[in-house]
């Protein structure tokens, strides 16, 4: 029997896995291992989820929403839930890649964005 923290990743695959498959950056594999050594930590949500992690800047703390799948409405709600987690652990900030229309729906929150990233495939 898998580890409760598998089988919940397991469950939501199906959300996490279009991110990753998108852009190409982790296969399925590579996102378990990263949860499995604690570097990546699974919000679950009952039909969504979010990937987090942790990231040191020489001047501040980040939690650093990396993949998040799933029903936008309840990813949005999540928020309070992901600053809850941020301020427990000492971050002063919360960051995320987001596609251009999540943009529109965390403004009225209070997101503001703070930089782009842009790609170019090498033939």
């Amino acid at each position: 029997m898998l580890p409760k923290w598998q089988q919940e990743l397991e469950r939501c695959k199906k959300y996490l896995l279009p991110v990753f498959e998108k852009y190409n950056s982790y296969n399925w594999e590579d996102v378990v291992e990263n949860v499995r050594q604690g570097r990546w930590y699974l919000l679950t949500l009952p039909n969504s989820a979010l990937l987090i992690e942790f990231l040191e800047y020489p001047r501040k703390r980040v939690l650093y929403v990396l993949a998040g799948g799933g029903t936008l409405e309840e990813i949005v709600k999540a928020e309070d839930d992901v600053l809850s987690i941020a301020k427990a652990r000492g971050c002063d900030e919360v960051e995320m890649r987001a596609r251009v229309g999540f943009e529109k729906v965390t403004k009225e929150k209070g997101w503001k964005k703070q930089y782009s990233v842009i790609t170019k495939k090498i033939n």
